[in-house]
């Protein structure tokens, strides 16, 4: 007897009534259906190989497509067809104050790259622009952001070949912090040669054979990848050229510093009683890109075909930017004090960071996305701050200051800026530009 399953029969209980159900009509003779017998022990089996090969085919089918895919392997070969990859991690952010005892006679620059650690946990920082403390600053001290982590430098050997790769077995490779440089002298500290700039888009195609670019990628592996040109869409460095690459590793969501943590110059400067210290704790990090994240952020970079035209061009390219959180776009349309075609964006980071950095690399990205005619500017949002009063009634069975202790925590909560995205994660954090409802204060 041949046995036929209908198509919908996918599970354990389905394919064992379809067999028992043609063994009663083909096989009158059959009616022994005990639970303890060898028979029945044969057509369970049976039916749990089918219930088994369901399975794998239906998972099978669930990685072919973006909205039911759950590996990362697999999500990134999707998203691979639109030039898309979700992020790596973004690493801490924190503004530190470098000070000296006496008022300067001159300008004191202190170089970006400059690397520090927090004493009390080991932590490497690196700030990320220069410093400078200017002559006859009284106080004598000036600010800049850093970030947690520190650049690890390779060194290659070009084979002369198209589209080249090099990989960092490391898996906590900041997103987007690679530097590339070519030419130089083994061993040198960078920059060794001349710095290559990352492709546009992130992509080699429409470069020129001597443009001077690099792309990215990320691989499912969680490790990054550096690809280079060949000739004909980006240059191939000649043979036997050093390629120096530096890549920043970070802790990143467990790289956390409280205030004044980091207290330590790690680079000689050369800079006589230099101290440095973080007047506020860090925030801004991110853990790799989760797959519901890389859901909601995809289409609406892919609908934009990389140009921002409409306000929500603007948000969809904005929140590309590595540690962009959350945007808000708005023109004349909206704000009638603006100018026309004119847009103001406003940035937040991840867990609620607002950072002059952050909002100078939205600015910079930007600048390569705007059309022509268009002006635009990059601020920080404007706080509200206001007072709520709840009045609780309590059971008897509970204990009111617990109750009202739980009341409170709930709305701290509520208001908090978190990473928390995807669907019906609304009410988890403030969006920018959005009214509170009051029902969903009374319900949480």
């Amino acid at each position: 007897m041949a046995l036929k399953l209908n198509v919908t029969d996918r599970e354990f209980t389905t394919i064992l009534a379809s067999i028992r159900s043609q063994l009663s009509q083909e096989l009158t003779e059959v009616n022994d259906f005990l639970d303890s017998s060898t028979g029945r022990f044969l057509i369970d089996t049976y039916a749990a190989i089918g219930d088994m090969i369901s399975f794998n085919i239906d998972r099978m089918s669930a990685e072919c497509y973006i909205d039911t895919v759950e590996t990362r392997q697999n999500l990134l070969r999707i998203l691979k067809l639109i030039n898309f990859q979700p992020f790596n991690p973004i690493p801490e952010s924190v503004t530190v104050t470098f000070t000296l005892p006496d008022v300067p006679v001159s300008d004191v620059v202190i170089p970006a790259y400059t690397r520090l650690l927090s004493s009390s946990n080991g932590l490497p920082w690196t700030t990320t622009s220069n410093c400078i403390i200017s002559a006859g600053a009284d106080p004598p001290e000036s600010s800049i952001t850093a970030k947690q982590g520190e650049w690890k430098t390779l060194e290659f050997i070009s084979n002369g070949l198209g589209f080249q790769k090099f990989s960092f077995s490391s898996s906590i490779v900041a997103e987007g912090m690679i530097r590339v440089f070519v030419g130089g002298t083994k061993g040198a500290a960078p920059p060794n040669g001349i710095e290559w700039d990352k492709a546009t888009s992130n992509t080699l195609v429409g470069h020129l054979p001597t443009a001077t670019v690099f792309r990215t990628i990320n691989t499912p592996d969680k490790r990054v990848l550096v690809e280079l040109g060949d000739n004909i869409e980006g240059r191939i460095p000649p043979r036997g050229t050093l390629i120096t690459i530096q890549a920043f590793s970070t802790k990143h969501i467990d790289g956390h510093v409280s205030i004044n943590q980091i207290d330590t110059i790690v680079d000689n400067l050369g800079i006589n009683q230099l101290k440095v210290r973080n007047l506020s704790s860090s925030l801004g990090s991110a853990d790799f890109e989760s797959i519901e994240s890389a859901r909601i952020r995809y289409p609406g970079a892919f609908k934009t075909l990389g140009r921002a035209v409409t306000l929500s061009d603007w948000e969809s390219l904005a929140l590309l930017v590595p540690g962009v959180l959350q945007v808000k776009a708005v023109d004349v349309n909206t704000d009638p004090t603006l100018p026309f075609f004119h847009v103001k964006l406003c940035v937040i980071g991840n867990n609620g960071l607002i950072s002059d950095a952050l909002n100078e690399e939205v600015r910079l990205y930007m600048e390569t996305k705007k059309v022509n005619a268009t002006t635009f500017e990059v601020g920080k949002p404007e706080l509200i701050f206001f007072d709520i009063t709840v009045n609780v009634v309590i059971r008897r069975a509970y204990v009111e200051s617990e109750v009202l202790g739980s009341v409170s925590q709930a709305v701290i909560d509520y208001f908090k800026v978190t990473n928390i995205q995807g669907e019906g994660s609304e009410s988890s954090y403030i969006q920018l530009g959005t009214d509170v409802r009051l029902s969903s204060l009374i319900s949480i």
